[in-house]
């Protein structure tokens, strides 16, 4: 059995170790097969290799790079499967560090084998084996430059955008209250302000706006599509943004208000950036709650609407007056129902915010009035004491009269009063 080319052999029945020296020498003299751990070092292929020599027929094991671990694995070399045996830097110890976008950079992921696993990498292959916040993208990493304005951190230092210039705003709205449309004003506009805070940086903030309805204001409360103001430049354009520079550092627009009452909120946002607000009360002013009473009773309430009894105060006392003059003339308590919701505006019985749907409640429709207080529904039957009566009509229109209102024609018994 030659080995290398030299011609040294084996002699059965192993009697000696054939080695080779330093110089390519075969020397016949060794230690007997019986020590099969004795270690020799050979140069003749121009590098230190280690070799445990064993009997005829068993295995050779080869530490060609000098790392501890050898080619073959077996009870002989406890320390084999080396899958690169000509580098001491790899074997199956050997510590490989996740860099997937292949940046120098490791988010400290790492896996122990001998092959070298996909999209990992030697610490001697790297910048550093930790500190990548994101080991998908190859432009993040600790040695990036921070981007303004891209909301990112850049540098994995966990801070975004620091040492940039940000566009940092305000917004006012002027007056923060104005009327529903369609109520009886044209007080239905506010003048929207937006600014800046701090200087813009070099490429300007381009703002966006939006208005936003608060849930179960002014007396709605269901889901649906909600009608809600719009912002309009000085053309009279519906628009969703602003641009702000250090030239030009505020804005007006203009908010119109919608049918509904209640509270919106005009919202100004900066793309990865800062938001302000302002809040409008869309609101008929001067409403107010009316109270119970032993001459009427109030009724109408719904899971939609759950308070329907405001009025100006004016029509609060003539509904008052209404109710305890019918008391006295047929010793029956009216059904005070639908007046306006708490900020007035639209009141769509059938919770859907549009006034001409039919439901249950409203078979015919809903309510094109009571959106400023001044109105009164009254139920068709009064309580008495000795049970329920029929309203009469003409009664109430001139009691109605009496206190400066008519009967509007429709199908229920409508008082309106004067605003």
């Amino acid at each position: 059995m030659s080995w290398y080319g030299y011609g040294c052999s084996y002699f059965p029945p192993c009697t000696d170790f054939i080695y080779v020296t330093d110089a390519g020498a075969c020397i016949s003299a060794g230690p007997p097969c019986n020590f099969p751990d004795t270690v020799y070092i050979n140069h003749v292929r121009g590098r230190t290799e280690t070799y445990e020599w064993r009997c005829p027929g068993e295995e050779q094991c080869v530490d060609g790079d000098g790392d501890g671990y050898y080619t073959y694995n077996s009870a002989n070399c406890p320390q084999g499967n080396d899958c690169n045996d000509s580098d001491p830097n790899i074997n199956p110890a050997t510590i490989w560090y996740k860099d997937t976008d292949n940046d120098g950079y490791s988010n400290g992921t790492t896996l122990t084998q001998c092959e070298r696993p996909s999209g990992y990498k030697l610490a001697s292959e790297l910048t550093s084996t930790s500190g990548d916040c994101n080991d998908n993208n190859p432009a993040v990493n600790p040695s990036a430059q921070e981007v303004c304005g891209d909301g990112i951190d850049n540098n994995c230092n966990g801070q975004t955008d620091e040492g940039c210039l940000k566009c940092e705003i305000s917004i006012t709205a002027n007056p923060n209250a104005v009327w529903p449309k369609n109520a009886g004003s044209s007080q239905t506009t506010s003048i929207i302000t937006v600014s800046l805070t701090n200087p813009a940086p070099p490429e300007g903030c381009t703002v966006n706006l939006s208005v936003e309805p608060v849930a179960n204001s002014g007396g709605h409360s269901h889901s649906g599509t909600r009608p809600k103001g719009k912002i309009t430049d000085s053309s009279g354009n519906v628009i969703s943004s602003v641009n702000l520079s250090n030239a030009e550092n505020s804005a007006v627009v203009k908010y119109t208000s919608s049918e509904v009452g209640g509270e919106e909120r005009i919202i100004a946002t900066v793309t990865g950036g800062d938001e302000s607000e302002a809040k409008i009360k869309v609101r008929v002013p001067g409403l107010g709650s009316m109270g119970e009473s032993d001459a009427w009773r109030l009724t109408g309430q719904t899971t939609n609407h759950p308070v329907n009894h405001y009025g100006t105060y004016t029509t609060i006392g003539n509904i008052g007056n209404m109710a305890a003059d019918y008391y006295q003339q047929f010793d029956a308590t009216l059904g005070i129902n639908d007046m306006s919701l708490p900020d007035g505006g639209m009141f769509d019985i059938c919770g859907t915010y549009n006034p001409t749907d039919t439901c249950l409640n409203a078979p015919n429709g809903g309510h094109s009035s009571h959106r400023k207080g001044t109105g009164v529904d009254i139920d068709r039957t009064a309580q008495s004491q000795n049970g329920w009566i029929r309203v009469d009509r003409i009664a109430i229109r001139e009691i109605c009269k009496d206190y400066g209102g008519h009967l509007v024609r429709e199908s229920t018994i409508h008082c309106e009063f004067p605003q």
